[in-house]
C-alpha cells in the first residue's frame, strides 16, 4: 500500500494479510464489514452498507461518447432524517476513521 502524502510504502504483517484474504473469501463479507461501521449504533444497516461502499470508492471512468470526458471515482454521502437517528454519529465515526475526510453538520 503506497501512501502518496507521505511518499512511502506501508508494509502489513503477513498475519494481517492472511486474515484479510481469509475474510475476503467469506460469503457474508459485505454484512460483516458493514456491521463494523459504528458498531455501537444499532440498526441502520442500509446506511452502514452505503457508507462502506463509499469508503471503498469507485473507479475513474472515461466516456467520450457521453460528451463528458471523465467521471469522478469519489463518492459523497448525504444523510437526511429526523433528529436523533444517529446520522451525525455515523458520519463522525467515518470522519475519525478515514484520513483526509471532511465532515459538515447542519448545526
Amino acid at each position: 500500500l503506497y501512501e502518496q502524502q507521505e511518499g512511502k510504502d506501508h508494509v502489513f504483517p503477513e498475519e494481517r494479510i492472511r486474515l484479510l484474504k481469509e475474510l475476503s473469501q467469506k460469503e457474508d463479507v459485505y454484512e460483516r464489514l458493514a456491521h463494523c461501521i459504528a458498531p455501537s449504533i444499532y440498526e441502520n444497516e442500509d446506511i452502514k452498507k452505503g457508507i462502506l461502499l463509499q469508503l471503498f470508492g469507485g473507479t475513474k471512468k472515461t466516456h467520450v461518447t457521453s460528451g463528458r470526458s471523465h467521471f469522478r471515482s469519489e463518492m459523497n454521502i448525504l444523510l437526511c432524517g429526523d433528529p436523533g437517528t444517529s446520522k451525525s454519529q455515523l458520519l463522525q465515526f467515518v470522519f475519525d476513521l478515514v484520513p483526509r475526510s471532511q465532515y459538515s453538520s447542519g448545526k
